[in-house]
């Protein structure tokens, strides 16, 4: 594995590495194998390894799923989500319903 320059890494007793880069980015590696990585313009992505799912939340308050099956979804803070199936389809939900 390449060696990255850094700022500051921390470890700490649980297993868990914190790694903060130049520019303010970190990335958080936990001990059951999550990782959190914290962009310095608002985004964060976070990977659930028990369910090998990515949630990336926007600065814009959007927050994507990336699931394993292909399927992807953005959920966004006026309550409407966005599903795009695996086999293509797609499908818009709001807070009061079914669009299409």
């Amino acid at each position: 594995m390449p060696l990255i320059a850094c700022q500051r890494v921390v470890d700490f007793g649980n297993g868990t590495r914190k790694v903060v880069l130049p520019g303010g980015a970190t990335t958080i590696t936990f001990a059951k194998g999550d990782v959190k990585h914290q962009l310095p313009w608002g985004m964060t992505q976070y990977y659930y390894k028990e369910v090998d799912t990515w949630h990336t939340t926007h600065a814009s308050g959007v927050e994507v799923f990336h699931f394993p099956t292909g399927q992807r979804e953005a959920h966004h803070p006026s309550g409407m989500k966005e599903i795009l199936f695996a086999d293509g389809a797609a499908r818009r939900v709001t807070p009061d319903g079914l669009l299409n």
